[in-house]
């Protein structure tokens, strides 16, 4: 109990502000229903648009510059968004052959009375 308690004072109060943030907004889509995703692509959007070091450039009079790292930070969080609806595609792919190969399964034992399928079908 007392390396937890060492741990816990040696934590910034940044790092809790952010934790009070997280129970915030994670309690916020809860109840409005929303799906997990939605908060962590929410965390991902802003942490792509946070490594933007350029973007206190607008307030300088760097206008060219700022449009152009904006713009790689759209770029960027567009890359993510393929990304994660790729894998969620290729999981639904992989249900989807879980279930035909089961189905499979489950015909083949139907039609000839014993599981003789484990010789067929992986």
């Amino acid at each position: 109990m007392n390396d937890i308690s060492q741990f816990m004072e040696s934590l910034s109060s940044d790092f809790f502000a952010v934790l009070r943030a997280d129970g915030l907004l994670r309690s916020t889509t809860s109840k409005l229903g929303a799906p997990q995703q939605l908060r962590l692509l929410a965390y991902a959007k802003h942490a792509v648009y946070g490594l933007d070091k350029e973007s206190s450039l607008e307030n300088q009079g760097y206008k060219i510059r700022y449009v152009i790292s904006r713009s790689r930070a759209n770029i960027s969080y567009l890359q993510l968004i393929i990304f994660l609806k790729m894998l969620d595609l290729l999981s639904r792919f992989e249900q989807l052959r879980r279930k035909l190969f089961k189905t499979i399964n489950l015909m083949f034992l139907l039609l000839f009375g014993e599981d003789k399928t484990s010789n067929y079908l992986i």
